[in-house]
């Protein structure tokens, strides 16, 4: 067999016969780049039982980590599966103006508030931030103090 410079053929690993089913398919998951949550969903199992599999399939195989263990998977089957993690991401062409206008927004500056609203998110700058916490929210506090101590001092009227 002809190697190419820096590349070893890999051993057969004899352990991987001993892998169960169950290992094997969550291996394969391991190698298309799903984490163990997706993996979870995907399976109906939760991401404990999945890592549960997989750290016992990498003891079985004797490799260093799950991504070790799915690459001599991988390489037993003769890669009859795509690795999905590596396949390059499709991007809309930027558009010419780096900023995004919406009808809804472009006209609706309105007041700040110190959280994002349904229309916008938060996008406070340093000066705002400051005088929502130094003087905004502590003035809404007071207010609100004010009619809750005003309320109580009318109901204790009333019991009079």
């Amino acid at each position: 067999m002809a190697t190419t410079k820096g590349y070893e053929p890999r051993q057969e690993n004899p352990n991987i016969e001993r892998l169960t089913d169950a290992q094997r398919e969550v291996l394969r998951l391991v190698w298309q780049g799903y984490d163990s949550k997706e993996m979870g969903r995907q399976l109906g199992l939760s991401h404990h039982a999945v890592n549960r599999r997989i750290e016992r399939a990498v003891q079985v195989l004797g490799a260093r980590n799950r991504r070790e263990a799915a690459r001599i998977l991988a390489e037993h089957e003769g890669g009859t599966y795509e690795r999905i993690a590596c396949e390059p991401l499709h991007l809309p062409e930027p558009a010419e103006s780096t900023t995004i206008e919406r009808p809804d927004e472009a006209m609706d500056q309105g007041f700040p508030w110190p959280f994002a609203t349904s229309r916008r998110s938060d996008g406070l700058g340093v000066r705002e931030r400051l005088f929502w916490a130094l003087i905004g929210i502590p003035v809404i506090v007071m207010l609100a103090w004010g009619v809750f101590l005003s309320g109580v001092n009318a109901l204790d009227a009333l019991g009079r």
